[in-house]
C-alpha cells in the first residue's frame, strides 16, 4: 500500500486521503505504530499528492487530532515537535504544515495550553527568530480556525502584546501587516 501513492486529480478527489486512513487502519491492527503515526500524520497535514488543490475543499478534509488524544498519544508534544524547526533533525523527522496544525490545535483538548505556549515562544528572547516566528504564523491559524469571534479577538489581543516583544526587525513587519 505504501510503495503505490494515490494521487488525487482534483481537490475534490478523495482518494489519496482514502489510501492514508486505510494505511493508518491497517497498520493500527498489524500493531505497526511507527506507519499507523505517520499515516495519522499525513491525514492531519493533508500531505498527499494531488494535479490540482483548490483551497474550497480545504474546510472539508478533518484533522483527526481527536483520534490521537482518545489514543493516549501526548499530542501536545507530538504538534509541537512536528511544527518547530531544529539543527539536526533525524532523518525520517516528520515536519507538519504550520496551517493544517493550526487547524489540529484549534480541535485539541489543550487548546488554551497550545496557545500559551505558542504566545510564551514568541516571548522567548533564548529561542531563535526563526521558530519565534513559526509560534507566531501557528497562533494565527489556530486563532482564524476558533468559532468564538470574541475569543477570537481576546486572543488577537494576547498576541499583540507577545509580538511587541520580538526584535524590532520583526515586530515593524508584523505590526504593519498582521497584528
Amino acid at each position: 500500500m505504501r510503495s503505490e501513492k494515490a494521487v488525487g486529480f482534483c481537490s475534490q478527489d478523495r482518494r489519496p486521503r482514502v489510501q492514508g486512513v486505510n494505511m493508518a487502519l491497517l497498520s493500527a491492527e498489524t500493531g505497526r505504530w511507527d506507519i499507523f503515526l505517520k499515516s495519522h500524520l499525513d491525514i492531519m497535514n493533508d500531505r498527499f499528492d494531488r494535479l490540482s488543490d483548490g483551497s474550497y475543499a480545504w474546510k472539508s478534509r478533518h484533522t483527526y487530532i481527536k483520534e490521537l488524544e482518545e489514543l493516549n498519544i501526548n499530542v501536545y508534544d507530538l504538534i509541537m515537535g512536528i511544527t518547530f524547526r531544529l539543527d539536526n533533525p533525524v532523518k525520517n523527522h516528520y515536519y507538519g504544515s504550520v496551517g493544517r496544525l493550526g487547524r489540529a490545535v484549534s480541535e485539541a483538548e489543550d487548546r488554551e495550553k497550545f496557545m500559551s505556549q505558542m504566545l510564551a515562544m514568541i516571548e522567548d528572547e533564548k529561542l531563535d527568530d526563526y521558530n519565534r516566528v513559526i509560534s507566531y504564523f501557528l497562533f494565527m491559524s489556530c486563532n482564524n480556525y476558533i468559532n468564538d469571534k470574541n475569543l477570537q479577538k481576546l486572543n488577537s489581543d494576547k498576541l499583540k502584546i507577545s509580538v511587541a516583544k520580538l526584535p524590532v526587525y520583526i515586530y515593524e513587519k508584523i505590526k504593519n501587516d498582521k497584528a
